[in-house]
């Protein structure tokens, strides 16, 4: 009878081992359990003439409802470490949520601040007789294409080369169409569809100043750009 317990309680404490991080719960609790029945055991066999039975039949009783009580706390352990890693797994998801709505927002953002400050003309000016970008006129036409870019509505860019009338009419003529294509290239080299540009050379016919004086030839040596929504 005593062997037989022994194999059970030994039997007990193996299957009450578990995978759970920290003490084994069901194990402590099947040799405490084991323990106190056997001691309760003695002092009822004792009373009874059964000293050694009685403890026996203690230790079985108290191991089984021990290890019942370990497996118990050791499932109850092992839902709250499922909890914490759930919850754990949840913030860190919320915190990258978070991190992509504000990348998105500052998007947003940048674009609303392009599309609030796209002119809706741009007038570019040139040297005399020259139909290269000047460097102030480069950085001003880098950025109306980041802005024509990030604006849907823009169905069409409208370029129109001038020329002041120093030159002949051919001369005034080829001027003001090279004018214009050296800002539809520049447009073009910078991201701006070239589907979305026409170009025309206007000469010296529609002048905006007076071409008696140096300041007024000024005015009219330019390329006017019109943005079509």
């Amino acid at each position: 009878m005593k062997l037989r317990i022994v194999y059970f309680l030994g039997a007990l404490a193996l299957s009450s081992c578990g995978a759970t991080p920290g003490p084994d719960k069901a194990m402590s609790g099947t040799i405490l359990g084991a323990g106190w029945g056997a001691g309760a055991g003695a002092v009822i066999g004792n009373q009874t003439d059964s000293l050694g039975p009685g403890a026996a039949v203690g230790a079985g009783v108290g191991a089984v409802s021990g290890m019942i009580s370990g497996i118990g706390l050791d499932l109850e352990e092992s839902s709250q470490l499922k909890a914490r890693r759930d919850i754990r797994a949840l913030r860190t998801q919320v915190q990258l949520n978070e991190a992509e709505l504000f990348d998105l927002r500052d998007e947003l953002n940048s674009r609303g601040r392009l599309l609030a400050h796209t002119p809706s003309g741009t007038t570019i000016y040139f040297d005399p007789k020259l139909a290269s970008l000047r460097t102030g006129s480069a950085k001003e036409l880098e950025n109306l294409a980041e802005a024509i870019k990030h604006d849907y509505h823009i169905r069409r860019i409208e370029i129109f080369g001038h020329s002041d009338d120093s030159g002949s009419k051919d001369e005034n003529e080829q001027l003001s169409l090279s004018r214009a294509k050296s800002v539809q290239g520049f447009l073009a080299a910078h991201g701006v569809s070239l589907d979305q540009i026409t170009i025309s050379a206007v000469s010296s016919l529609e002048p905006v100043a007076s071409n008696t004086r140096e300041s007024g030839r000024q005015l009219n040596r330019r390329v006017e750009i019109v943005l079509v929504r």
